[in-house]
C-alpha cells in the first residue's frame, strides 16, 4: 500500500495556488470543475472545483474549493524540502507564520511547521 494523494479544503483558489505552486514549488497538474453523479454521490454537492498539485517526486495534493465551509481537520502534511531556512524566509516574507527550525530527536532532520491560509498544517523537513 502507498499513499495516493492528500485532499484538503481551501476557501480561495488563487491563494491556494500562490501558496502551493509559487511558494512551495509544486506543479499544477489540473484545475477543473467536477460535476455529475460521481461527485454528487460522494459529496452531496452538484459540483466541486478541484485543483491538483504534484511534487517533483510525484506526491499529489488535491485542493477542493469550499468557501462556504470551514476546513476539515487534518493533522498535517509533511514535505521533504531542500534549503529549509531559505523556504521559511520566503514564507515569512509573504506573511505566513512559521515555527522555528528544530532538530528531531534522532538528529537526522531539521523540522519546521507552517500553515496555509486555510489553516492546513504543513511540516517542512530537511534531512541532515
Amino acid at each position: 500500500m502507498q499513499l495516493r494523494h492528500v485532499g484538503i479544503i481551501v476557501t480561495d483558489i488563487q491563494e491556494a495556488h500562490f501558496f502551493y505552486s509559487h511558494l512551495l514549488g509544486m506543479m499544477l497538474i489540473s484545475s477543473e470543475l467536477e460535476k455529475g453523479n460521481y461527485i454528487e454521490t460522494l459529496t452531496g454537492l452538484q459540483e466541486l472545483w478541484c485543483i491538483k498539485y504534484m511534487t517533483e517526486e510525484g506526491d499529489i495534493i488535491e485542493c477542493y474549493l469550499r468557501p462556504d465551509k470551514p476546513c476539515y481537520t487534518l493533522g498535517h502534511m509533511s514535505f521533504t524540502v531542500f534549503f529549509l531556512q531559505s523556504l521559511l524566509d520566503k514564507l515569512n516574507h509573504y506573511g505566513y507564520i512559521t515555527t522555528p527550525i528544530m532538530v528531531n530527536a534522532t538528529k537526522t532532520c531539521k523540522v519546521a511547521f507552517c500553515q496555509d491560509k486555510d489553516g492546513n498544517r504543513i511540516e517542512l523537513v530537511e534531512e541532515l
